[in-house]
């Protein structure tokens, strides 16, 4: 009877044991999935944020341009 316990309880720990490591090795593999796509992310916002400068400047450019002309024609008239 002894012997019975024993050989079940090492054989549920080395189950366990198993199970443990799937479970670890499943953690770790998300948390590498997790890190890639915030570096994608990252990168993404990051020339997102750079197109925008960008765009703005242009704006501000064409804006001034223009207030430079009409002031230009304003005088002329």
């Amino acid at each position: 009877m002894l012997r019975t316990t024993i050989l079940t309880s090492a054989v549920l720990t080395m189950m366990f044991s198993v199970a443990c490591n799937k479970a670890s090795d499943d953690q770790q593999k998300a948390n590498a999935a997790q890190s890639e796509a915030n570096n994608k992310i990252e990168n993404a916002q990051s020339e997102a944020n750079q197109k925008i400068g960008e765009a703005q400047a242009s704006f501000a450019k064409r804006r001034e341009d223009y207030r430079h002309q009409t002031t230009l024609n304003l005088q002329t008239s």
